[in-house]
């Protein structure tokens, strides 16, 4: 038997091919891919894996997923990695065992929506103010803006929650007001302004305006602000 057909010298196009990655949660990469074509020999198979930069393995070494598509990544945590850039992978290799290589960027995020500022409206002139600690004399309700940022660059990580509550300390939230969500698109918009009323405040007595913050992958953050300071921790 003859066979006139000449040996492929050339690896999988990568014309149409494509590969977008993007983190699920605190723990998970979801990575899919499409378009490698390989006319002489076909692809044969595929090879995803995480890295610091365009091909490495140096995170997730390379796994050969046959020719599936789609593949997740689970770590265990992603703690050191916020806000890191790193390179989602995909080798496609055909008959002749050429390869072909296109990786897709996606940033990092292990951290919750930054509380920016809160600002208490002070009662004898109605200005919003940013002072360690402010005397109050409504002892049924207060107004302060708050601005919340996300600043990771990923389209799908956005602000999905903002809450606040009111406390007795830096580590005691709902003495005073119990844990309220704040009803707002925080992407279009990172100032709210927020109403409380219905409160039972006492004189002489020092309270903490409490907001916690989530995204879409699930991280929060917990900050207080002395009213009626600073204090912020992780939850």
């Amino acid at each position: 038997m003859i066979c006139n057909t000449p040996p492929d010298k050339t690896p999988p196009s990568l014309t149409d091919a494509h590969v977008s990655a993007f983190q699920l949660d605190g723990e998970t990469l979801h990575v899919g891919w499409g378009g490698f074509k390989d006319k002489e020999s076909n692809v044969k198979r595929f090879q995803a894996c995480i890295g610091s930069t365009p091909g490495g393995e140096d995170i997730v070494e390379c796994e050969n997923v046959e020719l599936d598509q789609l593949k997740t990544f689970t770590f265990s945590n992603f703690t050191g990695l916020d806000g890191v850039f790193l390179y989602a992978s995909v080798f496609a290799e055909n008959g002749e065992e050429l390869e072909s290589m296109l990786a897709a960027r996606i940033e990092i995020d292990d951290s919750a929506p930054e509380v920016r500022s809160v600002l208490v409206e002070r009662a004898y002139d109605g200005a919003f103010v940013d002072t360690p600690l402010l005397k109050h004399n409504d002892t049924r309700g207060l107004q302060f803006m708050v601005q919340v940022v996300e600043p990771n660059s990923e389209l799908h990580v956005v602000t999905e929650v903002v809450e606040y509550a009111i406390g007795l300390g830096p580590d005691s939230y709902q003495d005073a007001c119990e844990w309220t969500e704040v009803v707002q698109n925080f992407t279009a918009n990172p100032w709210a302004l927020v109403s409380v009323s219905d409160l039972e405040l006492q004189f002489r007595v020092k309270y903490y305006i409490h907001i916690r913050t989530g995204n879409t992958v699930g991280t929060c953050f917990a900050w207080g602000v002395l009213c009626c300071g600073k204090q912020g921790a992780r939850c």
